[in-house]
C-alpha cells in the first residue's frame, strides 16, 4: 500500500469486533467499520515513523434493499475518484466524501441507491 499503513493484527480486529458487538448487544445484521489511521505523534504533514492506530464502530443495519421489489438505482452525475488523485486501495478517509455526495443525490431524486462511473464512463 502506498501509505505503508499495514495492520498486522487482523485477528485482533476480528476478536475486537466480536467483543464490540456483544458489548452493544448487536445480534442482527449490522455494519462494522474499522478505520486504521496514523496517530498524532508529531505535528506536520508526513507519514514516516508513525504508529498505525485503529478505531471501530458497529451500527445495526437491518436488511439492505427490498427483497420483494428490488432497489431502484440511478447513475450519479458524480464520478468516482481516480486512483491517481487519492489512492483507492488505501481507502482514504477523504474519498468517501465523493461517494456520500453521490448517495445523497439518489434519494432526493427518488432512488434507493446510486452507481458511480469512472472517468472513462465505466462502472467504478
Amino acid at each position: 500500500m502506498c501509505l505503508r499503513a499495514f495492520v498486522s493484527f487482523v485477528q485482533d480486529l476480528v476478536n475486537g469486533a466480536v467483543v464490540l458487538l456483544r458489548a452493544e448487544s448487536i445480534f442482527d445484521d449490522c455494519y462494522v467499520r474499522a478505520a486504521a489511521y496514523y496517530g498524532d505523534e508529531s505535528l506536520g504533514i508526513r507519514i514516516d515513523d508513525l504508529t498505525a492506530e485503529v478505531s471501530m464502530v458497529a451500527v445495526p443495519y437491518g436488511h439492505y434493499g427490498k427483497a420483494d421489489t428490488g432497489i431502484h438505482v440511478t447513475i450519479s452525475s458524480w464520478r468516482s475518484v481516480d486512483g491517481s488523485v487519492i489512492p483507492a486501495a488505501g481507502r482514504s478517509s477523504a474519498a468517501p466524501v465523493n461517494i456520500a455526495v453521490a448517495r445523497t443525490q439518489a434519494p432526493r431524486a427518488g432512488f434507493d441507491e446510486t452507481i458511480l462511473l469512472n472517468r472513462a464512463g465505466q462502472i467504478a
